[in-house]
């Protein structure tokens, strides 16, 4: 379980549709809301919008390879905090 400290930012992800005869149209459209948040109790656990969940500290992020634009707002949120 996790306590929401403050929202950090709201981002738009648009995702282009790549068929052939797509003509320009979305494929996927997001608003993602940012929070950091504080550990209360528990086990981190992937729910229903995840397949897998895991803690990274920061100089291991290079490892995985993220969404476009992800990288960003997690080193944003290292500053934040």
């Amino acid at each position: 379980m996790v306590k929401p400290i403050r929202l950090f930012g709201v981002y738009e992800r648009m995702i282009p549709d790549a068929r052939p005869d797509a003509r320009g149209r979305t494929e996927y459209h997001y608003i993602l809301f940012d929070y950091l948040c504080k550990v209360q109790r528990g086990v981190v656990a992937a729910a229903d919008d995840a397949s897998r969940v895991r803690w990274v500290a920061q100089p291991d992020l290079d490892r995985y390879l993220l969404t476009e634009g992800t990288r960003e707002v997690i080193e944003q949120a290292f500053r934040a905090r």
